[in-house]
This record gives structure tokens, sequence and C-alpha cells, in this order.
């Protein structure tokens, strides 16, 4: 009986092992809000990060909210842009972040065109 109950714990502790080793990551994220001069939420803006050391481009839109999330992505030094018809380009230049981070950059666009920025 004593080696079924030493058993069974093993097993269980077994089990448990590998959801533990899954919640480890060692990705990034990148979160926020994008929004017009009088603060109101811009849906459907494109916001690109570019990872500078290997060009590597990861993007997301904005939703109805105003809001993105680019996840996934791995650590080193970033520039962040965002375009959308209607508005000047926005760029975010030196944005570093390192495994787990989730950092928020939360974008104000200024009214123009996307080739000025």
């Amino acid at each position: 009986m004593a080696k079924m109950k030493l058993l069974l714990c093993a097993s269980l502790l077994l089990l448990s092992l590998p959801a533990a080793a899954y919640s480890q990551t060692t990705f990034a994220s990148i979160t926020g809000t994008v929004t017009d001069p009088q603060g109101a939420v811009v849906p459907g803006a494109t916001v690109t990060a570019t990872n500078v050391q290997t060009n590597i481009v990861t993007s997301a839109k904005s939703n109805e909210a105003g809001n993105y999330t680019i996840s996934q992505i791995k650590e080193g030094t970033y520039t962040v842009k965002c375009e959308i018809t209607g508005f000047k380009s926005s760029v975010v230049d030196g944005l570093s972040l390192v495994a787990r981070d989730v950092r928020r950059v939360d974008i104000k666009l200024e009214v123009g065109t996307v080739e000025t920025s």
C-alpha cells in the first residue's frame, strides 16, 4: 500500500513538471494605445517593431479600442513605427527589450501625411 501511494505521488509530481517548464519564455512584447491629437483612439493603425541588430520586422494593427500588442519578439533594441492614412508617421527609436519584458508604448499621432514623420 505504501509503495502504491509513493508511486502515485511520484506520478503526480512528474505530470506537473512539464506545465511549469512551458510557462517560461525568453520573448518580450510591446503594447499600447494609438490616439489622435484630441485623445480619441485610432483603430486600424499599423504598428511595426524593427529589431535594429537583425532587421526583423514584426507588426500589428490597433483594434477598435486603439490598442495593439506586438508579442513574441526577441530581446534587443527596436525602432517602433506607427502609420495610418491622414496622420504623420510616429517613430520611437532605441527601445531596449530584455526577456519577458512587457513594454508599454502609447502613440499619439499628429494630423498630416504618412510621408511626414
